[in-house]
């Protein structure tokens, strides 16, 4: 009996060890790798030196060539801003190809808020505002990824409860939140018409949102209100951190956000990036920031998303992929992946 209840207690810890070694092996969140803007020039002397096309020709366009070990664990390749309309059709249709190849989704983040058809509006209202756009902007959008071969799998959108409801300036709008349903979903309506399954999320400042009054309470109406103004659901929420820790106490929000998403069946997702300007001098300092701050979201406060966004609005890094000699952004993926215990040159 008691070499049975031995062996009965080996195989349950060695079943027990399996299940964490498969828990593990899940554990990594969908790994979202944002692009620099193709046309982002690479003269060194212009751009701050940012030079955007390195990274499509290392990954997409060069003939034959390899596909990079840290592309094995990213799901998503994305683009944002100006860079949607200004990247050239047959780069699209060369990066389509191969991302279809391997099996890699597309999402680009969107202005999100319409400043035309919205009845009642203030004078001046969006004038000059992050986020505010024209419907028929996003629509020629949409329609050039369709031509050139793409699938758009994902649409974040770029601060819209912030920027209608709460945005503090010139031409600010003050919005209810019925209002920014509908200048959102004005916008993706546009991208719906073209990808029916399209799946829309919301990137949002923090902690600006959570210093807000009765924050919670009124991120729960902007869910309802785009959900019966659009027909579907804000998939997940994803968080832009203002990262200075004297400026607002970023841990405190982002904790408040976490168990919020928690709580309410939402997705989850964290842009993983440095501050800017006053963080960092230089790309290496710029990329240990960033790793700093992943460490401390995953490691210490034990916060781990659903998503994990590489997104830079830095003049750093220059490069998307390292070169030799010069590191790129996909450093911070593969430091990523070895705190998950995955190893990638």
């Amino acid at each position: 009996m008691a070499r049975h209840l031995q062996l009965s207690s080996i195989l349950g810890a060695l079943l027990v060890a399996a299940q964490n070694v498969a828990l593990a092996a899940t554990a990594t969140p969908e790994i979202w790798f944002f692009m620099r803007g193709y046309t982002a020039n690479p003269d060194p002397t212009k751009n701050h030196g940012i030079n955007g096309q390195q990274g499509w020709r290392k990954l997409f366009l060069e003939p034959d060539a390899p596909w990079l070990p840290f592309m094995d664990h990213v799901q998503v390749i994305a683009l944002a801003g100006g860079a949607i309309a200004t990247t050239p059709d047959d780069v699209y249709a060369k990066t389509f190809a191969k991302l279809k190849e391997r099996n890699v989704k597309f999402a680009i983040e969107s202005l999100a808020l319409s400043w035309v058809g919205i009845p009642g509006k203030k004078p001046g209202c969006g004038k000059g505002v992050e986020s505010f756009t024209d419907p028929s902007g996003n629509a020629k959008i949409a329609r050039k990824i369709k031509a050139t071969g793409g699938e758009l799998a994902y649409v974040t959108m770029d601060e819209p409860l912030f920027n209608s409801r709460y945005y503090k300036g010139s031409g600010e709008c003050n919005d209810d939140i019925q209002v920014v349903a509908q200048r959102a979903s004005a916008i993706m309506r546009e991208y719906q018409k073209v990808f029916p399954d399209v799946q829309i999320g919301d990137t949002e400042p923090f902690p600006a949102i959570t210093k807000q009054p009765n924050w919670r309470a009124e991120y729960k109406q902007w869910l309802e209100a785009f959900k019966q103004t659009f027909g579907k659901p804000i998939e997940f929420l994803n968080v832009d951190i203002n990262w200075p820790e004297d400026n607002w106490h970023w841990q405190q929000s982002l904790q408040q956000v976490a168990r919020f998403a928690r709580d309410n069946h939402l997705k989850l997702g964290i842009i993983y990036n440095a501050a800017f300007p006053e963080g960092a001098k230089s790309d290496q300092q710029w990329l240990d920031r960033a790793v700093d701050n992943f460490t401390q979201i995953e490691g210490h406060m034990g916060i781990v998303p659903d998503k994990v966004l590489f997104q830079t609005w830095a003049y750093f890094p220059k490069h998307s992929v390292s070169e030799p000699g010069i590191l790129g952004e996909d450093y911070l993926v593969k430091r990523y992946l070895h705190t998950h215990g995955v190893e990638v040159r």
